[in-house]
């Protein structure tokens, strides 16, 4: 009976610490997407100085969620990710609107995917 209770324990708990990974996955990620888009939004009406203003905003937001994501994510994708704020940053700096936005929508396209691949269902778990 020890160890049917052990095992239950067990298991509530990965379930929990799953639960509240996502929560704080969804969260950061949606805060990320949030401001992703303010960015695209003024880089598409050519306000450059608040467009990068708001990436240095993403980008600390990255910072501070990618403290905790190399305990659950792949370090290759956090990396891509770094990759890509940097080309992001650079395209905004030079004022190249195309590669600009390509960027930040294939941004926004990667940390989607990496907030789905943490998603509790099925799939993720078999």
């Amino acid at each position: 009976m020890k160890v049917l209770i052990i095992a239950t324990l067990a298991v509530l708990l990965v379930i929990g610490g799953w639960i509240f990974f996502y929560s704080t996955i969804d969260d950061g990620f949606t805060e990320l997407n949030d401001t992703l888009n303010k960015v695209s939004k003024n880089i598409e009406t050519q306000d450059w100085q608040v467009a990068s203003a708001e990436l240095s905003k993403t980008n600390k937001k990255w910072k501070r969620l990618q403290d905790f994501l190399p305990l659950f994510l792949d370090h290759r994708d956090i990396h891509k990710v770094d990759l890509m704020m940097t080309r992001a940053d650079v395209y905004l700096k030079e004022r190249n609107t195309p590669l600009s936005l390509a960027e930040i929508e294939a941004l926004k396209s990667m940390l989607a995917m990496l907030k789905g691949e943490e998603v509790p269902n099925l799939i993720n778990i078999l």
